[in-house]
């Protein structure tokens, strides 16, 4: 999913933000990918988790 998202963001990013080629933006999003499939690489984000119950109301 993370591999799918990286080339529609990227090349949106890149070509239409940043002003890129289509050509070199597609080589940069293809080693991107190469590199997440790469089991020796380990990414960590950092998450904030932030969750809710509605009140119980008693009668």
């Amino acid at each position: 999913m993370v591999q799918q998202a990286v080339e529609a963001y990227g090349l949106r990013l890149f070509t239409q933000v940043l002003g890129w080629e289509v050509g070199p933006a597609q080589i940069l999003m293809a080693l991107v990918k190469r590199n997440l499939r790469d089991k020796h690489t380990h990414a960590y984000v950092k998450e904030v988790v932030v969750y809710g119950r509605k009140p119980l109301h008693h009668k």
